[in-house]
């Protein structure tokens, strides 16, 4: 049987090494199994920044000491990119000193798709990186893209290789616990394709999960380690405690394919990670437990609870486009790269909102 536990957003910018904790308990849970995450900062010490980022984080490669115990973590992100093809050739470089696997990055779409397979114990685990965000093309390395017509062939190649087949996908919205209909369907469809187990992260909070065909979806587990000051000026409730919450997700794989799922809560700090115990844990379980419940039911009370987020989700982007057009020069080729990343969800998002703010008032 394997044993992977899937951990958050990991961001080593600003985070004190050589000072940050894991405490006992959550040591015993990482022991003898492949522990998964994924690294949203550049490996680097370059100090050319990309252009059009609100923040660019970087960490320096002494900083991996603390991801002893990692066997892999995902590339796939809106941050991999920011310090350019340097941060990017760094980064991989970094890690394959350290022994530490990597998924979803590559010099072209066909290479950050790629699988990084595990094997232990008769099982096959192959993992996939995919977001919307920094996507491999024009000459320059990046993610794999998380379109499903690009995703359902590859999966369904690996399922009649045998593996056991997880998507780990950056996506949906932040600092909101119901995920969007659009990273709904991306998640259907890739278990539709055949993928066993779908794994999500970005909003920084932990989001709802569901069952859908007999499989697990956690559509964000929230953060793992990222230093609060990230956060300054951008999240829209200064020091959110949900931003100190991050779920660890850990599997028991038989070589069936059969698999038992069991989710854990984590405390963070700034300079440590703590997993609780039931009765720590409890709150936010029964919160846990409520979301997947929405999900199961009928669709027009999750789409109710869905858009009653929108407003909060458009003010959100309205101040993350400002940010980024304060830290460039402002140019109207600058500006229109900001919006060109709209897709549908963020246009019905923004008329949702507008609807919602007129009833209310």
């Amino acid at each position: 049987m394997m044993k992977v536990n899937f951990f958050g957003d990991i961001c080593l910018d600003g985070i004190d090494w050589q000072r940050f904790e894991f405490d006992p308990a959550l040591r015993t849970l990482m022991d003898d199994a492949f522990n998964v995450g994924n690294l949203e900062c550049p490996i680097t010490l370059h100090e050319v920044p990309k252009p059009l980022q609100v923040r660019n984080l970087r960490a320096p490669a002494e900083s991996l000491a603390l991801l002893q115990g990692f066997a892999a973590v995902s590339l796939a992100n809106n941050h991999v990119q920011d310090y350019g093809e340097t941060g990017c050739r760094d980064t991989l470089a970094a890690l394959g000193q350290t022994g530490i696997s990597h998924f979803g990055l590559g010099p072209d779409q066909r290479s950050a798709l790629t699988p990084l397979i595990l094997e232990r114990d008769g099982v096959r685990l192959a993992l996939l990186g995919a977001t919307r965000y920094a996507n491999a093309g024009d000459g320059l390395p990046g993610t794999a893209s998380e379109r499903p017509s690009r995703l359902r062939s590859v999966i369904r190649r690996l399922k009649a290789d045998g593996c056991f087949v997880v998507p780990y996908f950056h996506w949906g919205y932040e600092y909101v616990h119901v995920p969007s209909p659009r990273e709904r369907g991306i998640a259907h469809a890739c278990i539709d394709a055949g993928a066993d187990l779908v794994i999500g992260a970005h909003p920084h909070v932990w989001q709802a999960c569901e069952t859908y065909r007999g499989r697990q979806i956690y559509y964000s587990l929230g953060n793992f380690i990222f230093h609060s000051r990230v956060f300054d000026g951008l999240s829209p409730v200064p020091n959110d405690p949900r931003l100190q919450e991050g779920l660890v997700v850990s599997v028991q794989i038989r070589p069936d394919h059969q698999y038992d799922a069991a989710v854990h809560v984590v405390r963070l700090t700034d300079t440590s990670a703590h997993l609780l115990d039931a009765t720590g844990s409890a709150p936010i379980r029964a919160q846990i437990t409520a979301m997947a419940e929405l999900l199961a039911g009928p669709r027009l009370s999750y789409l109710r609870a869905y858009f009653r987020q929108t407003p909060a989700i458009a003010r959100q982007n309205v101040r993350i486009r400002k940010e980024y057009q304060t830290t460039v020069a402002g140019s109207w080729a600058d500006i229109l790269k900001v919006y060109r990343s709209f897709n549908g969800q963020d246009v019905m998002n923004r008329l949702a909102a507008a609807v919602i703010g007129r009833l209310e008032q």
